[in-house]
């Protein structure tokens, strides 16, 4: 566990602004970073408001790999996100981004090329247009 002088030995110094916004980039909600990391949505919720007290090790390493980002990032200690990550950890990931570009059709290949030029706000109404065709909701069009 890393300890900064100044602090309670043994409590780590974990950077709950930065899980939340790597979340919120990954599109994935407490809940499901919670069920990644082992713990309870709530704990989640703590950690990333600055109110969890001391967060093991284990609980930061699991936060890291599920967000895909290094443990020296969540804990401040680098701005890079990706510092420390081992180089085949990198590659593991784009091999494996790659076998599922791969196996995707036409359309949806499409649909991943044209996602950077829209706004982040036609993006999160196109989500919410797939979730409810995914679901079989009733949706209204115009």
């Amino acid at each position: 566990m890393i300890v900064i002088q100044g602090y309670n030995r043994g409590m780590s110094i974990i950077r709950g602004d930065r899980i939340l916004l790597e979340r919120r980039s990954s599109h994935i909600n407490q809940g499901e970073l919670a069920a990644a990391v082992g713990v309870n949505p709530s704990y989640i919720s703590k950690i990333e408001s600055g109110k969890a007290g001391n967060v093991g090790i284990n609980v930061i390493n699991a936060i890291a790999d599920a967000l895909g980002v290094s443990v020296a990032y969540l804990l401040g200690l680098s701005d890079d996100p990706l510092s420390g990550v081992e180089e085949e950890d990198e590659d593991l990931v784009i091999r494996e981004s790659s076998v599922v570009y791969d196996a995707m059709g036409t359309t949806e290949r499409r649909i991943i090329e044209l996602l950077p030029r829209l706004s982040d706000s036609d993006k999160f109404l196109i989500l919410q247009t797939v979730e409810r065709l995914a679901n079989n909701a009733p949706h209204v069009i115009g």
